[in-house]
């Protein structure tokens, strides 16, 4: 996959109304390299296989397209299984599972560890009411305590970006981490081809020196996704004020905004669950029937 294949795969993905975080061609681009990402056409249906991280098997995404997506789910299991892998897609939403899959052949099971958390935009922006008290009261202390600006991601200030996304891995050992390592590298394909990409950012920047970023772009109509939030930890409520500037002032105008899932990790979970999501986009993997 090249940047050279976004107008053709967006095609796909942006002739439905997507709500799974994965499913832009940012997302796909970013981790395309991690994942050994590859695509072909068949029968008016896009097909994306992916390799998983046990680093043996490659999986596929849900067929898009105005072709006979039921035939095609077939077409790639049966591909899947010729070449020696598992036969299985992954991240499959409910439309797709009730309305294109042959359930006497094959079966859907849902993935909660890989759900998305979808919040109300307006709710992120203006922390209003008593759910969102110590959210509020976490931002305006950092408002408080910080002589900071708010900029949306430019040409001028990438270098600025790739130099805190840096000195964030060193300060978490991405070196160790071969999870933070990929992504890592795929932000750095994000930064180094902004502009060429769907995605829009936000930085704040605190005695003109970049602290936080935020990358994101729209899934749908109605709908942000936010790819990467990075922060320095080390100041107090520079996460929560990242989130709450970036979707106030660069996101502005949609209704929701898809966070991405917990991967099932607690204290992931803990922090989505603590902005109150107002629903989940639950997704399935989906194998043969035995």
């Amino acid at each position: 996959m090249t940047l050279s294949d976004k107008d053709l795969i967006n095609g796909f993905l942006k002739a439905e109304k997507q709500v799974v975080s994965e499913f832009t061609f940012t997302n796909l681009f970013m981790w395309r390299n991690h994942y050994q990402t590859a695509w072909r056409v068949l029968n008016d249906c896009l097909l994306i296989v992916l390799r998983s991280l046990d680093n043996e098997n490659f999986y596929g995404f849900p067929p898009f397209g105005k072709g006979n997506r039921q035939q095609a789910a077939h077409d790639l299991m049966t591909e899947l299984e010729k070449s020696g892998n598992q036969p299985r897609i992954l991240r499959a939403d409910r439309e797709f599972v009730e309305n294109c899959l042959d359930l006497e052949r094959y079966a859907a099971e849902p993935d909660p560890d890989q759900a998305d958390y979808v919040y109300l935009a307006e709710e992120l922006a203006q922390l209003r009411g008593r759910r969102f008290h110590k959210k509020k009261n976490l931002v305006n202390k950092f408002y408080r305590s910080n002589e900071y600006e708010y900029l949306e991601l430019n040409q001028d200030i990438v270098s600025q970006v790739l130099e805190m996304q840096e000195k964030w891995c060193d300060l978490r050992h991405c070196e160790l981490d071969p999870g933070l390592l990929h992504e890592d590298q795929g932000i750095g394909d994000l930064l180094e081809n902004y502009g060429k990409l769907d995605c829009k950012g936000g930085v704040i920047r605190i005695k003109g020196r970049v602290q936080a970023f935020s990358l994101g772009e729209l899934l749908n109509p109605t709908t942000a996704v936010i790819h990467v939030e990075k922060a320095n930890p080390e100041i107090t409520g520079l996460y929560a004020a990242m989130n709450q500037l970036f979707v106030a002032r660069s996101m502005s105008g949609v209704e929701f905004v898809n966070r991405e899932q917990d991967l099932g990790r607690e204290s992931l979970r803990k922090a989505k669950k603590s902005y109150n999501p107002h629903h989940m986009v639950e997704k399935f993997d989906i194998r043969p029937l035995d």
